[in-house]
Formats: structure tokens, C-alpha cells, sequence
């Protein structure tokens, strides 16, 4: 039997982790106006607009979220112009920019923690100055167009979004995650496990995995895992309960 690799920790000062610290002053009337626009949107309507009104109303309501989402959107627009700059962000813009696509994705949640959970895989998220945003901004572009009044989150912007490419809701509050793929190898493989799905063929995946390259057995693997966590945020989101796709388990959140 092999010897246990030791695991190297990095060591951690208290007093430098635990220190308070502040955003440059500088960017005050900055980390407002995105406060504004993020959390605040539909400002207008918060004097005309009761919480029985909204309940009972579903025009109201529509317009309340159009509003609330018109404001969201303007903020993440503000902040994707800013890290597709050609200007390094600073410690302070970074802090400032993940917090309130953070703010932006809490309430797309409805200020949930059970769900916050679940979309957080433990995993690094990355740089925003080496983030390629392009298909997403892309696709939200898109999902605006289309869909008026709807609030599509680019989840690389949020520090704990990590199961799909988007965070979407519409102005009816319908929430839904999407997973982004582009190229030929995920377009075959897309393909196919849309026949497999349908078919059921285990023979047709044999011969796929056999016939394949091993990058693209790996990539379909990958999908596969990435659809399960999607669909089991999605369940967990309906019902309150789900199977985790890592253990299998059956849970209940809350």
C-alpha cells in the first residue's frame, strides 16, 4: 500500500484575513449608483405598490420585477463594460463588482440559503480579468431581446454561482439555469445525448465511447455530470428535496 501523499496547508495570519478592511474611497459614489440600480430598481413603485397588491395583481407584479430587473440588468452591463476594459481592475473594483453581482443573484434566489448551496460547488472562481464572457454576454443579449423585462446573471461576475452559465428570471419570476456550449465537439455531443435520452440505447453509447476520441468521451462525461447538478438544483428549487448527483443520497433542504 502506498504512503498517503501529506497535504500542505497554507498557513494563515488572523490578524491579515480577519482585518477590516474598506473599498478606495474613491469609488463610493460608484458602489451606490450599482447599489441603486441592483437592489433598488423598482424604487418608483415601492409607494404605490402594496405587498397584497403584488400578491393579488399579477400585472403589478410583472411591472414590479420588469422594473427590479430593468435595474439589475443596467448594473451587470456597467460592471461587464468595466472588466472587458482594457484597465486592470483594482482589489477594491473586484471586491466591489462580485458583491453586487452577488446582491443581483441573492434575490434572482429569493434571499434562499438552501439555494445558495446548492449553486456553490467549492470551487475557485475565475479571474475576472482572464474571464472569457463573450458567449454569455452574448446569450444575455439574446435572453433581453427575447424575453423583455427578464434578468439574465452571467454567473463568472458572482462568487458562488457555480452550476450553469446563467442565472436567468423572467419578469413572471420563472428561474432557470443555463449551461452554455459552443463548438463542434460540444454540438456532437449535445446531439447525441439528446438520441440517448430519447432512445435509450445503451448499444449506441458503447459504440460512442468506443468509436470516439478519448477527449471527447471525457468532454461527454463532463456534460453529463454538469446536466445532473443542474437538474438537481432545479429539483431542489421545485420541491425541497433532491438526489445529490456526487453521493446519490436523498435529501430535504432548508
Amino acid at each position: 500500500m502506498g504512503k498517503k501523499k501529506k497535504v500542505r496547508l497554507n498557513k494563515v495570519d488572523p490578524n491579515e484575513s480577519l482585518k477590516l478592511t474598506a473599498l478606495a474611497p474613491d469609488l463610493e459614489e460608484t458602489a451606490r449608483e450599482l447599489y441603486e440600480k441592483a437592489c433598488c430598481g423598482s424604487r418608483e413603485q415601492w409607494e404605490s405598490n402594496s405587498l397584497s397588491n403584488l400578491k393579488e395583481s399579477q400585472t403589478s407584479r410583472i411591472s414590479f420585477f420588469e422594473s427590479a430587473h430593468e435595474g439589475m440588468y443596467a448594473a451587470q452591463e456597467f460592471i461587464v463594460e468595466k472588466v472587458l476594459s482594457n484597465e486592470k481592475l483594482t482589489s477594491s473594483e473586484l471586491i466591489l463588482y462580485r458583491g453586487i453581482s452577488d446582491s443581483i443573484a441573492w434575490q434572482l434566489i429569493g434571499n434562499q440559503l438552501c439555494y445558495a448551496r446548492r449553486l456553490y460547488k467549492g470551487h475557485k472562481q475565475p479571474n475576472l480579468h482572464e474571464c472569457n464572457f463573450e458567449s454569455a454576454i452574448r446569450v444575455a443579449t439574446e435572453i433581453r431581446k427575447n424575453t423583455p423585462g427578464s434578468m439574465p446573471l452571467i454567473s463568472d461576475l458572482t462568487s458562488f454561482v457555480q452550476v450553469g452559465d446563467i442565472l436567468s428570471m423572467s419578469a413572471e419570476s420563472k428561474l432557470n439555469i443555463m449551461e452554455l456550449k459552443e463548438g463542434s465537439v460540444n454540438q456532437k455531443i449535445t446531439d447525441f445525448l439528446h438520441f440517448y435520452s430519447d432512445s435509450k440505447c445503451d448499444l449506441a453509447l458503447k459504440l460512442f465511447v468506443k468509436n470516439e476520441k478519448p477527449n471527447v468521451v471525457k468532454q461527454m462525461y463532463r456534460v453529463i455530470r454538469q446536466v445532473s447538478r443542474l437538474e438537481h438544483v432545479k429539483e431542489v428549487m421545485i420541491t425541497g428535496q433532491g438526489s445529490d448527483p456526487d453521493t446519490g443520497e436523498k435529501n430535504f433542504y432548508t
